[in-house]
């Protein structure tokens, strides 16, 4: 099986297409495309990074149907264009979820590519999938932990916003937007709408405190004044908290 790879790729030098391919961290897929069979598609190769991620055998998938994926945890319309871009031997990538030999399943950023002979014909499918499970639970947490904080802040009725440095707004909390009586689509607010909402000089104030934070690096408390459009006027207790980039 191993010939597969070294017909796709030519290195130049004997061995060392498996070379490449053995060390290689993503896992790797040659299938073979045949128009004389019942299933057109069989496993030629597969290397070890694959066999790593998936927790399979080589023994146990060369020759076989490839695996799909994890059945109801892949969006329609993800699967609808996997399926149209084999069917026209195009090339494609997506974020896949695929089972282990155990069962469990693993997210992969899945890439594709069609080889085909001199003659034009499709011969084989090198796929290349990188595994980004930690990644995408990494978000999912992040996601969780943002609406645990928006709970959190409606039912203790404190909100907060968010400045990012050199933007001409700041972003708001669903809290915050109820504070102020905006509807949480417009929680993006530029300055120029809150010089509108607040006295001359507690926007100064306002502005100088959010420089003072990003240039020193401490915190600061302060209270404004804030004209909502539906309870009159509230006076808003602010505490600033300087955020560092991971860089």
């Amino acid at each position: 099986m191993t010939s597969v790879a070294h017909d796709i790729f030519d290195f130049g030098t004997p061995g060392m297409a498996e070379v490449v391919l053995k060390l290689a961290d993503d896992g790797v897929v040659i299938v073979a495309v045949s128009s004389t069979c019942d299933q057109p598609l069989r496993i030629a190769y597969v290397n070890d990074a694959y066999l790593r991620m998936t927790g399979f055998e080589r023994e146990e998938l060369n020759g076989q149907v490839p695996r799909g994926v994890a059945e109801g945890m892949v969006e329609p319309d993800v699967m609808a264009r996997v399926a149209a871009q084999f069917a026209r031997g195009e090339p494609f990538r997506e974020e896949l979820v695929v089972l282990r030999k155990d069962e469990s399943t693993l997210w992969v950023d899945f890439s594709a590519r069609p080889v085909k002979d001199v003659h034009g014909r499709l011969t084989h499918w090198v796929c290349v999938q990188r595994d980004i499970t930690r990644h995408k639970t990494a978000m999912a947490e992040l996601a969780r932990h943002a609406r645990d904080l928006e709970e959190m802040q409606s039912l203790a009725q404190i909100g907060s916003w968010r400045w990012e440095i050199g933007a001409d707004g700041i972003d708001c909390s669903a809290e915050t937007c109820a504070m102020a009586g905006m509807p949480r689509k417009e929680s993006f607010v530029p300055f120029a709408v809150l010089a509108g909402v607040t006295d001359p000089k507690d926007f100064r104030t306002i502005k100088s405190t959010l420089q003072k934070t990003a240039a020193l690096g401490k915190s600061e408390t302060f209270e404004y004044p804030i004209r909502t459009l539906g309870a009159g006027t509230r006076i808003i207790w602010a505490r600033t908290y300087p955020e560092l980039d991971s860089n």
